[in-house]
């Protein structure tokens, strides 16, 4: 998937360079933004060409980028001004509790459903107590190699149902968890907060 989005970077920016390309995507970020609690910066997780990340500090918020491919990240930080970090989901190399709100649109599917519990717990180790997750997926069962929407080569496509999601958020530690459909065919937003201290 690496070689693949470094590879197709530029075509992929085409295809997905605009909210306008996602009807209802700016109403989702505004609505996780809004959600925040506490300060802080937002992750955003697989930011692609940065089209979120920019919407994000539309609304005020500082963001941190972080992307698997280079050249994604490349031309999301030129786009967006801010901190870019070339990372592996799965070991983030950030401090605990770093965040006050991470956005994950359209990368976890992309990730084994093997692999997606570490994935999320590391997303759990970087995130603020008090802090909030939103994460979007495609409703399904299974998993494999699918040509997708926006690209002409196959990617890996992990499905879920949301019951399913939101049990394993509630697995990791998420609290508050909430799944909402997209509008946008199968695709539906999951979300939860990471327990403030003291809280019971």
């Amino acid at each position: 998937m690496r070689a693949l989005y470094d590879s197709k970077a530029a075509q992929y920016r085409l295809a997905t360079s605009s909210l306008a390309q996602f009807p209802g995507l700016d109403q989702e970020i505004g609505a996780f933004v809004g959600s925040l609690r506490i300060g802080g910066p937002v992750l955003d997780i697989g930011c692609g060409a940065g089209r979120d990340a920019e919407h994000i500090v539309e609304l005020g918020r500082p963001v941190v980028l972080s992307d698997i491919s280079r050249n994604m990240l490349d031309i999301a930080r030129s786009r967006v001004g801010a901190a870019a970090v070339h990372c592996d989901m799965a070991a983030l190399p950030f401090a605990d509790g770093a965040f006050a709100g991470i956005w994950m649109c359209g990368s976890l599917v992309h990730i084994p459903r093997a692999r997606q519990a570490g994935v999320l717990g590391e997303s759990f180790r970087v995130l603020a107590p008090g802090g909030r997750i939103a994460i979007s997926l495609k409703e399904g069962d299974g998993e494999g190699w699918r040509v997708g929407e926006r690209m002409d080569e196959s990617r890996w496509f992990t499905y879920w149902r949301q019951e399913q999601v939101s049990d394993l958020l509630r697995d990791i530690g998420f609290r508050d968890v909430v799944t909402e459909p997209s509008g946008r065919g199968t695709w539906f937003i999951a979300s939860g907060a990471r327990q403030s201290a003291g809280a019971h």
